[in-house]
């Protein structure tokens, strides 16, 4: 009895975060909608700024979100609330991979666009949870290249999964977004793997070509100027990583100096035995695709 009262709670307290998130938007959001490419699938950019707490004070806004926290965990903590539906929070980012053998929640608390917080856990599908400790200084000298378990997780807002059998199994790839400051973001794509149980993020299964050399690596980056609209993605109907090829420019802030911008063409990655094999020669995706359907429709 006492199960079904707190699983009742939480249910109810998951639809009044869920109605709080949306009143919140609309009375506070003023967001400024960038037109993507279709190639985006609808998924992306809305999520990354958007948390219900970026336009309320500062310190209202770390109160909700701890409050938020600590409710989102006693309601996981429940039996059974793997099954638990908290897809819609509009504070929170929740995504299941195709064989559902986990949920990871993200969020994101933006301290006005200087500083973000970061907050993560991982719920197996039996019920386990694995809390997400964010601890960027692992990163700072390998990021592309190291391999960490949950204690140092590279914190960030996911926005994307997506699974694949490599050469020693299966593994995730996990599309986040971090902020960096005010004059650089980063989309990134990491790499999840459960050691003998344990959450492991990393993993050497990017070939990545610079500069004619082809490097493995075991994470992906892009940084960009935050007003940039950049893609970084999954396209499932081609079966590859898209994102946008970047080139350098002076931003003409003496803070800022150079930062990357996109330049309208793309670069991708194919799975190869394995291995998500990178393209580095910039293409038009949407007009290889054009071409592509016409080849077929001749067909």
């Amino acid at each position: 009895m006492l199960y079904i009262i707190k699983y009742n709670v939480c249910n109810f307290l998951s639809k009044l975060l869920i109605g709080v998130s949306v009143f919140i938007y609309i009375i506070f959001f003023t967001h400024e909608t960038v037109a993507q490419s279709r190639l985006d699938m609808g998924r992306v950019d809305s999520l990354l700024h958007l948390t219900i707490f970026d336009t309320i004070d500062l310190e209202d806004r770390q109160k909700y979100f701890e409050d938020a926290k600590k409710l989102t965990l006693e309601c996981l903590q429940q039996p059974n609330s793997f099954h638990l539906d908290l897809s819609h929070m509009n504070w929170v980012s929740v995504l299941y991979p195709q064989d559902s053998s986990f949920r990871i929640f993200t969020a994101q608390l933006n301290h006005m666009f200087v500083q973000y917080e970061y907050w993560g856990i991982l719920q197996k599908n039996d019920g386990t949870l694995i809390e997400l400790k964010d601890d960027i200084t692992a990163y700072e000298d390998n990021f592309e290249y190291d391999s960490f378990d949950e204690s140092a997780w590279y914190g960030a807002l996911y926005y994307n999964i997506h699974q694949f059998e490599s050469s020693k199994g299966r593994k995730y790839l996990l599309f986040g977004f971090r902020g960096i400051g005010p004059f650089k973001s980063r989309k990134f794509i990491d790499v999840l793997d459960f050691d003998h149980g344990q959450a492991s993020f990393g993993a050497p299964v990017f070939k990545i070509e610079r500069n004619g050399e082809l490097f493995e690596m075991s994470r992906f980056k892009l940084d960009y100027a935050p007003k940039a609209v950049v893609s970084l993605n999954f396209d499932f109907a081609q079966g590859q990583i898209f994102f946008n090829h970047l080139i350098t420019v002076n931003s003409g802030h003496p803070k800022a100096g150079l930062v990357n911008v996109p330049d309208g063409t793309f670069e991708v990655m194919k799975l190869e035995n394995g291995l998500w094999r990178h393209y580095g020669t910039p293409i038009d995706l949407l007009s290889s695709e054009m071409f592509d359907r016409k080849k077929s429709d001749k067909r």
